[in-house]
């Protein structure tokens, strides 16, 4: 699955959304215009879990409500 190893970890991958946590659609210029690796991917994931994170999620609406199961 990852011949290389750990040198993935190393790998740059593009991120959906700008560096600064702004919402952009994903046709917009600024949408997967910024890079990081993929340690430095899952040292903010795990950061930003241990220090608690705050998102809404998109689209959300009542309707969403209505159909979700209790």
């Amino acid at each position: 699955m990852c011949p290389n190893g750990l040198a993935i970890l190393q790998d740059s991958v593009k991120r959906r959304f700008p560096a600064d946590d702004t919402w952009v659609e994903w046709d917009h210029p600024r949408a997967f215009q910024y890079e990081s690796t993929v340690a430095d991917l899952i040292q903010e994931i795990v950061q930003r879990h241990a220090t608690g994170i705050e998102f809404r999620e998109y689209n959300v609406g009542p309707f969403s409500c209505e159909i979700m199961p209790s």
